[in-house]
């Protein structure tokens, strides 16, 4: 019997048992059920796995197994020669396009912790680009359930692009 990754056991799960929450794959699997995102991150952002929803719950799946998927794809950038701390101009909600969102730098001993601070100095400079993506991959590192509430909420308060006022001294 060859040894398998955690992730690959996952995946495994997956193809046998169809759409599940992280509950039902960490079941029967040595990995605990607030790893299985961090697991599945790698996947997810190469579309190997989607995810979506049951009711209120985050479920993952194999592409094309899950109907509700998650509307936010994120996709890695090429350049970072675009990136600058500058606040950039508020989105038109008339000239919306599909939510698609860039991959941010994300490095790779990250946790909850600092994604999140990453997150929070991106939106302090009206960066809401960078920051949606970031509190996203937080809420999958996130342990507890009503951080991963908090995260998908400023994910979607990003994605509306709003802004802080400015502040006059």
């Amino acid at each position: 019997m060859e040894n398998k990754s955690k992730s690959e056991l996952i995946r495994l799960a997956l193809a046998e048992r169809g759409p599940s929450t992280a509950a039902e794959l960490a079941e029967g699997i040595d990995v605990e059920v607030n790893q299985v995102g961090a697991l599945l991150a790698w996947d997810v952002n190469h579309g190997r796995i989607v995810r979506g929803w049951r009711g209120n719950r985050r479920i993952f799946g194999l592409p094309g197994s899950i109907d509700n998927v998650s509307p936010l794809v994120i996709q890695p950038v090429k350049s970072r020669a675009h990136r600058t701390l500058a606040p950039k101009p508020r989105a038109s909600r008339q000239n919306h396009g599909p939510d698609v969102l860039q991959m941010p730098d994300v490095a790779p001993g990250d946790n909850f912790r600092t994604l999140s601070e990453k997150a929070r100095q991106c939106e302090q400079v009206n960066n809401f680009t960078d920051a949606a993506p970031l509190w996203l991959i937080a809420a999958d590192f996130a342990a507890k359930e009503v951080n991963q509430l908090w995260c998908r909420s400023r994910s979607d308060f990003c994605v509306r692009g709003w802004k802080y006022p400015e502040v006059i001294q």
